[in-house]
């Protein structure tokens, strides 16, 4: 069932224009460098995400073990480019290949607005799964469902080229995890790599005793390049993610004035079982 993403109507940005796409479970919150936007990106987008569903819809259907596993799958030299980058994603964290399922969507759809001729800046946010490019820092704030640090934190990523954040929960939302973390956020090198792994980490987190040895194993991990972690009133930090505290008032959208990001939602990472 589908559920308002309100946390979107927050975000404070004067950088970045603002949309929403979306096309029956796929449901986008996009940003782009002002100077770039025009009215045609939203139907542009629309085509492309519509495109990109038919093809993994279609390679599923032939491949019904896709949507199943919650362990990787053989690799696939036919499969369309969004399958493929799923399972990749989901073969490195060792996850299902529809872990990755969110976040290869706002890839695809990032890749697309950054391609020749279109945008310079680009965030495209699915389900709290976050793709984005920028000159400049983005600031994210951490949703952690009842936690006492939910909306409280920002997770600042330095403006240094593409990247992922993910975030995936346990105890909050309708997607599936074997742990029990309010939040567990991942920064890695595009929005696939870093949904995969925040559900593979998140499924290590059964309270907040698990988060030192969770932390130092993200450390230690190749692919992973930042951690936050929480678990009722334990919170934990590693690798490249500043955390910032957010203003008052400002808890559930974006961090301050130069932050681009919509917020990693922990309610809504993705699992086995559907299409987001």
């Amino acid at each position: 069932m589908y559920q308002p993403r309100t946390y979107r109507t927050l975000a404070a940005d004067k950088r970045l224009e603002y949309f929403a796409v979306r096309h029956r479970e796929t449901d986008l919150w996009i940003g782009v460098d002002r100077p770039s936007y025009r009215p045609s990106l939203r139907r542009a987008v629309l085509e492309r995400v519509i495109g990109l569903r038919l093809r993994l819809e279609s390679y599923i259907e032939r491949r019904p073990e896709f949507r199943a596993s919650f362990e990787p799958i053989p690799d696939d030299p036919g499969a369309p480019e969004i399958a493929a980058a799923m399972l990749a994603a989901s073969a490195e964290a060792g996850v299902g290949p529809l872990a990755a399922v969110a976040g290869a969507f706002a890839d695809a759809v990032a890749r697309f607005l950054l391609g020749p001729g279109r945008c310079r800046e680009a965030v495209v946010e699915n389900g709290g799964d976050i793709a984005l490019s920028g000159e400049r820092d983005f600031t994210a704030a951490l949703l952690a469902g009842f936690s006492p640090f939910s909306g409280r934190l920002g997770l600042r990523i330095r403006g240094c080229g593409y990247r992922g954040l993910a975030a995936s929960a346990g105890r909050v939302g309708p997607s599936y995890s074997a742990g029990r973390a309010d939040a567990c956020a991942i920064l890695a090198r595009d929005a696939a790599a870093a949904d995969a792994w925040a559900t593979a980490f998140g499924n290590r987190i059964g309270s907040g005793a698990d988060i030192p040895g969770t932390l130092e194993l993200a450390r230690r991990t190749e692919g992973v390049l930042g951690i936050a972690l929480v678990a009722g009133g334990t919170f934990g930090c590693a690798g490249n993610l500043e955390i910032v505290p957010l203003a008052p008032g400002r808890g559930r959208g974006c961090g301050d004035n130069d932050s681009g990001s919509s917020m990693p939602n922990a309610r809504t990472a993705a699992r086995a079982g559907r299409l987001s």
